[in-house]
């Protein structure tokens, strides 16, 4: 249990870092701001998250080739981030305070090349 608590700790400190903020703002930037998997899909959304595709661990937590390299980042909207970390979804969506407004959804109509929103349902 107390390894646990020092684990997380150590990680909540490196995310409320200048290195990772900058890092963060960063990516969000060269992605334009976009989901990278709906954009994949055709849809246009809102990142709000910025994902490590490989874990932050006490192993890694140091380790810039896996914490800012951009090789390792991925923009995601809530709702992708939500289907990578399942577990604690819940509590996540609970706590986001824009949940809807982040989670609109556009597609890019082939004729204009403009964003549409998607109908519900």
């Amino acid at each position: 249990m107390l390894f646990w608590w020092v684990m997380f700790n150590t990680i909540k400190q490196f995310y409320s870092s200048s290195k990772w903020q900058q890092a963060r703002r960063s990516y969000l930037s060269y992605r334009k701001g976009l989901c990278e998997r709906c954009l994949k899909s055709g849809y246009i959304v809102p990142a709000t998250e910025v994902h490590h595709k490989v874990r932050l661990s006490k192993d890694n937590i140091n380790d810039d080739k896996i914490t800012t390299n951009f090789n390792n980042l991925e923009a995601l909207c809530t709702q992708c981030h939500e289907r990578e970390h399942e577990g604690d979804a819940r509590e996540r969506w609970k706590k986001h305070k824009n949940y809807k407004e982040s989670t609109r959804r556009y597609k890019v109509d082939a004729e204009t090349g403009k964003p549409v929103i998607k109908p519900e349902g």
